[in-house]
């Protein structure tokens, strides 16, 4: 067998450690490319991704703080609503006589609707607290970690492709570059030949 190694991206070759009639094991390095901007954007990608994985633990579990301040704030309205609610009834009974009037008992009814709805959007708002952000929050989040999650394996497998390795064991027999030199996509490497099982012919 005999394979023209080349490179799958394209880099600057700073280590080059075969020469010819070297024998090279299978996945040996036979050229390595400069790394330095791939690695910082690795980096930074597998950082973002952190934050994201956090933003996406913080939406999809209830915070602590937001509970108890929706369940004082239910509290206060609960207790505003059963108060206007009780006025009203005392106004209620007091209907039909000089101690009131029909304006008086119409604003106290107009009061005691509106605490009752203040009341339940406390009950929502502690609902909503308990159950975390809306679904498609939580679905957007989810998919930004998964996205970034794909940009780091995109990375990686950069990185992968920039130390360029022997395709099965055998002998280099070709220097295509060195080290210094810069090598494009699809440039030739190195040659290699595998000498270990040689097919005779016997005329």
């Amino acid at each position: 067998r005999t394979s023209d190694v080349g490179s799958a991206v394209d880099g600057r070759v700073i280590e080059y450690p075969i020469f010819l009639g070297k024998r090279v094991k299978e996945g040996e390095p036979l050229a390595q490319l400069l790394t330095s901007q791939l690695d910082i954007e690795i980096k930074a990608a597998e950082a973002e991704l952190v934050a994201r994985q956090a933003t996406l633990a913080e939406v999809q579990q209830a915070r602590t703080e937001d509970i108890q301040r929706a369940e004082a704030m239910l509290g206060a309205k609960k207790a505003a609503y059963e108060y206007a609610n009780a006025k009203l009834n005392r106004l209620k009974k007091l209907a039909g006589t000089n101690a009131l009037t029909e304006d008086e008992l119409e604003e106290a009814a107009s009061l005691a609707i509106q605490a009752y709805q203040t009341y339940n959007d406390a009950i929502y708002a502690l609902d909503t607290a308990k159950r975390g952000a809306r679904e498609e929050i939580k679905a957007f989040t989810r998919a930004k970690v998964a996205a970034q999650e794909q940009e780091v394996e995109r990375l990686k497998d950069q990185l992968k492709k920039h130390t360029i390795r022997a395709p099965f064991n055998g002998y280099v027999v070709g220097e295509h570059t060195e080290a210094g030199q810069w090598v494009a996509r699809g440039g030739m490497v190195a040659k290699v030949i595998d000498l270990d099982q040689v097919d005779l012919e016997i005329a």
